[in-house]
């Protein structure tokens, strides 16, 4: 039996980037979540509507313990890397869309997620995410990158076929898609981890 590829994984080389602006005039900006985003996550997560829960964690009421929160903003980056696009206006900040992988045992493989808060929907927030999480994966050399989606979630779906990924129905449950994008490398990334 093969032994699998040990993960040597960087942690997301994406500095705060800004990425527009909102009607408002309030100013957008893409980058790694960390710790200080606690707060921030917890009301992005609590003001996504039901069916925005439902269609990103499988349930419309999810509960997230305080400690659960913490995690999710201070991820293993030997596993995983996590985005949030914050909203920036008079000084205060605000989260509007995230997005993570996490690295599969094999060291070769990644699942993805994306959420996007109700009313930033539609307006490319998805796609400048989406666009880091592969960037950054095929930085580490990972070689597939996949989702679990709801049948259900047409938006998803059809989001997902804009990107390059292959929609395929679960075998196991005809009620879950999954969406796989094969990975190739970014030669002209220098810093991309070489396969082992």
């Amino acid at each position: 039996m093969p032994t699998p590829r040990p993960v040597v994984f960087c942690p997301p080389a994406v500095p705060p980037a800004p990425i527009g602006r909102g009607a408002d005039g309030s100013i957008l900006s893409l980058r790694p979540v960390h710790p200080a985003d606690t707060a921030r996550m917890r009301a992005f997560i609590e003001g996504l509507s039901f069916g925005a829960r439902y269609f990103r964690f499988g349930c419309g009421e999810p509960h997230f313990s305080d400690a659960e929160f913490r995690r999710l903003c201070d991820p293993d980056t030997s596993v995983c890397a996590d985005f949030i696009v914050v909203r920036s206006k008079d000084g205060r900040e605000s989260a509007v869309a995230s997005a993570r992988y996490c690295v599969q045992p094999d060291g070769k493989r990644c699942e993805f997620a994306i959420a996007v808060a109700d009313d930033w929907q539609g307006r490319g927030l998805g796609r400048r995410l989406i666009e880091a999480l592969l960037k950054n994966a095929r930085r580490n050399g990972l070689v597939l990158m996949f989702g679990k989606v709801l049948a259900t979630n047409g938006r998803m779906l059809e989001f997902a076929r804009r990107n390059g990924f292959e929609v395929l129905t679960d075998a196991g449950d005809p009620a879950i898609r999954t969406v796989t994008l094969a990975l190739e490398a970014d030669e002209a990334d220098p810093t991309r981890q070489q396969p082992l």
